[in-house]
């Protein structure tokens, strides 16, 4: 299913290469892209872990993610390319749901 939060595939692109080339290249059964979609939904949503959709990877799974992400200072590495993407286009505009990423996730349960 498609959601408001998830990113396109440009988004996507400035943020893949944020990642390790180990944590890119390497076959899972859940998408990065998935798991980046899962945790903005949660942002925009404000909704509780456990009631992250089915459409989803589990929210045990997602949780994981964002928390070894956020002690790597992934989450603000992703953030910041995303959030300078979004001002350049132009004001006036209703930003996207990762251009609140940072402060709503640091509200989310730990």
């Amino acid at each position: 299913m498609k959601y408001d939060s998830d990113l396109t595939d440009s988004q996507w692109e400035v943020i893949v290469k944020i990642f390790d080339d180990k944590d890119i290249s390497r076959k899972r059964k859940h998408l990065l892209k998935e798991i980046v979609d899962a945790i903005l939904y949660l942002s925009k949503s404000g909704a509780q872990w456990c009631l992250l959709p089915n459409d989803f990877s589990k929210w045990q799974l997602v949780y994981y993610y964002f928390r070894t992400w956020k002690a790597k200072g992934l989450v603000q590495r992703i953030h910041d390319p995303l959030r300078d993407c979004c001002a350049s286009k132009g004001a006036g505009r209703q930003p996207p749901a990762w251009a609140y990423w940072i402060p709503k996730a640091s509200r989310l349960p730990r």
